[in-house]
């Protein structure tokens, strides 16, 4: 629970029956219930025993307009004057909206930004490459389009609502959705654990190959004709070049034509799958798609997702896709059933986030001086703070200079954490976000005029000045600094804001050079100077223990080594 940074209260199967849980070391869980009511108690219980939620403004994460009201006016701002990118941009929206990587039904949704996918070359500066983003991708194609708005028109004319019963359908142009499960099995199926759960959806096989994602190109030729296909893309198009290629050589069969699949064919473009999502992000992040974003997310997210708006953009789709639309509480075993799978693998439109339209991007040229240091590189400088004057005697005599040799960022703590060279730890408040006094500067920066500690690498002056070149750091789940390069060829943990509080592992016959440590702060790898590597598990580092102990074991070795592990706290 100390972990628990955001709580985002979700839907499942179109019910307000979930819970997300964000935490600080990067995860997230999922939770459904069986009734709303229940998902309340657990929420107010979690903010109960969690006060960080009130203090960080956690609970702000909450459905639909709550949700977006609380945190609009600066996060489109920040979009518009360019301090974000369309991508983190859409991917705050997707979240925002309901959208998780949690729930194949609800996955993040992402526009086609391209059109040209035969060409030998991509110019990105060409107008005539793009897709229309103030469409659909159903009504991109005029003939096709066509035949969706007769098919509106005619359901419109059959459609009574005072009927009851006997009222028909809702109409809509479109019977499938452009995110669904089987869209994103679709797309990521050489990829685990989408594999598996593909093979599960067909009875324990893979589909026949025709019907298997092989090639980009043939993908977007499908979205433009064929009348039941009018997918989006799903963020992995632009981030992993990894779910292209069938690195784990799935035998994913042979098509009708007589090819077997492998990996997807790309654009003739793109010579390799990381060349295509380098390409297809320069495309995503350009001028043009900057200059038209704002058009789509008035479609997914926004005004343009339902009502009047929606039917003249052509853009209504099955009824069941929309939140509201039936109650599963009120119906049968059997009648619920046939719903829950209809929403289950037939997609869910996004919660609706704006009732406005929303605002457009500026032109770049207009937004002033970027903070970002990737916009303009030229333009970076070090930012530097007087080390020298840091604490160290009061004698009154200059001090050598003391070069910093780790950093890193503690999103618990609002603190960046420093070590020089002569280890001493120093704490500085540090908040990512611009100052409004400085808009130039992308963060607020406080530096500390004295240290925390003075780590050691060994028990005496003279251990220091060996094992010194050989130091070596890591910040697991953002409270517990590890370090390398001591005399007894330990690994140390301690917490960073007590750093007297030191457990020791020994797994090494030699100096520790190098730690890595894991996505979710459980676990991490050192590596020595006789070249072994460990794998250690960090226990306690999820919860609030008593006296800030936790122990660190050795889960495997690759090579030698010896010792034995240990779990208890020292000075």
């Amino acid at each position: 629970l100390s972990l628990l940074d955001e709580v985002a209260q979700r839907r499942y199967l179109l019910r307000r029956v979930a819970l997300e849980l964000f935490l600080a070391s990067g995860r997230s869980h999922f939770l459904t219930f069986e009734a709303k009511e229940t998902r309340r108690r657990v929420h107010a219980r979690l903010l109960s025993l969690c006060p960080q939620l009130q203090r960080r403004g956690a609970t702000a994460r909450w459905e639909g307009r709550d949700l977006l009201e609380a945190r609009h006016a600066e996060l489109v701002d920040d979009w518009r004057s360019w301090r974000i990118s369309n991508f983190d941009y859409l991917m705050q929206l997707n979240t925002l909206a309901g959208r998780s990587y949690n729930d194949l039904t609800q996955y993040p949704v992402v526009p086609w930004v391209l059109q040209d996918y035969t060409s030998e070359t991509l110019d990105l500066a060409d107008p005539a490459v793009y897709r229309d983003l103030s469409k659909p991708v159903g009504a991109l194609e005029p003939e096709r389009a066509d035949k969706f708005a007769e098919r509106y028109r005619g359901l419109a004319q059959e459609y009574d609502p005072r009927a009851g019963e006997a009222a028909g359908l809702p109409p809509f142009h479109y019977g499938s959705h452009y995110s669904s499960a089987g869209a994103v099995l679709y797309y990521l199926l050489r990829l685990e654990p989408f594999t598996s759960e593909a093979i599960r959806l067909q009875g324990g096989r893979f589909d026949v190959a025709d019907r298997l994602f092989d090639s980009i190109p043939e993908t977007w030729r499908s979205c433009m004709s064929n009348m039941s296909d009018v997918k989006e893309l799903i963020p992995e198009f632009y981030t992993l070049p990894d779910f292209l290629r069938n690195d784990a050589q799935l035998p994913l069969g042979t098509m009708q034509a007589g090819n077997a699949l492998g990996d997807a064919h790309l654009p003739p473009w793109a010579a390799s799958a990381e060349g295509f999502v380098e390409l297809h992000r320069a495309a995503l992040e350009s001028e043009h798609v900057s200059e038209h974003l704002h058009l789509w997310i008035d479609l997914i997210f926004g005004c343009k997702q339902r009502g009047r708006a929606a039917a003249e953009a052509l853009n209504v789709f099955y009824y069941l896709t929309y939140e509201g639309a039936v109650s599963l509480d009120t119906l049968g075993p059997q009648q619920r059933e046939a719903v829950e799978a209809q929403i289950l693998f037939f997609g869910q439109t996004p919660t609706q986030l704006l009732s406005r339209p929303h605002p457009r991007r500026r032109r770049r040229e207009a937004s002033g001086p970027q903070p970002q240091m990737f916009s303009r590189p030229d333009a970076v400088r070090p930012y530097a703070w007087p080390l020298r004057r840091l604490a160290g005697g009061g004698s009154g005599r200059p001090e050598a200079a003391d070069p910093l040799e780790f950093i890193a960022v503690l999103p618990l703590e609002d603190r960046l954490l420093t070590i020089s060279a002569s280890g001493r730890l120093c704490l500085h408040k540090w908040f990512p976000l611009k100052p409004r006094s400085s808009p130039s500067c992308p963060f607020t920066f406080d530096p500390a005029t004295a240290p925390i500690a003075t780590l050691r690498a060994g028990a005496s002056a003279d251990d220091d000045a060996r094992f010194r070149p050989a130091r070596s750091y890591a910040v697991a789940d953002g409270r517990w600094l590890l370090s390398g390069g001591h005399a007894d060829c330990s690994v140390r943990c301690m917490l960073v804001l007590k750093p007297e509080v030191v457990v020791l592992g020994r797994h090494h016959a030699d100096t520790v050079t190098a730690i890595h440590v894991t996505a979710d702060g459980l676990s991490f790898a050192t590596g020595s100077a006789d070249t072994t590597a460990v794998l250690w598990a960090l226990y306690g580092a999820g919860s609030s223990l008593p006296g800030g102990r936790a122990s660190v074991v050795a889960a495997g070795a690759a090579a030698g080594g010896g010792g034995g592990t240990g779990g208890s706290s020292g000075g």
